[in-house]
């Protein structure tokens, strides 16, 4: 076998994104205002499986995924694959992401730029 080096996804407009939406463990209006919004991109799954996931992200099959619930066994090792492979990642309110965290949402995104048009268009009213 040959190794490969990963990486995101090109950057590109909200419009030509993948991503997933788990909208269903937030709570009211967050959860109807996501759910409404993820219209705005051009497709989206729902593996529920964060794993793979994170492999879809880091390896530039994906752009994004939004997640509520973390569990550090969903995501601490998706977060630093996904930085390793050039994406960036930060809690709904903009703050790093830390291991201890359980709430305060996660967004993962190609770059940071990216990561602030989807946070922007995922939550406008």
């Amino acid at each position: 076998g040959s190794i490969e080096k990963v990486h995101v996804a090109v950057p590109a407009p909200i419009s030509e994104m993948t991503g997933s939406v788990s909208w269903q463990y937030m709570a009211e209006p967050e959860r109807t205002r996501l759910a409404r919004n993820q219209t705005k991109i051009l497709s989206q799954f729902a593996y529920r499986c964060a794993a793979h996931e994170y492999r879809l992200l880091a390896s530039g099959h994906a752009h994004f995924v939004v997640c509520n619930k973390l569990m550090p066994w969903d995501h601490l090792a998706g977060v630093l694959i996904h930085a390793e492979a050039g994406g960036h990642a930060a809690r709904f309110d903009g703050s790093a992401y830390l291991p201890s965290h359980l709430g305060g949402g996660l967004l993962v995104a190609p770059d940071k730029e990216s990561w602030h048009e989807l946070r922007r268009e995922l939550w406008a009213q």
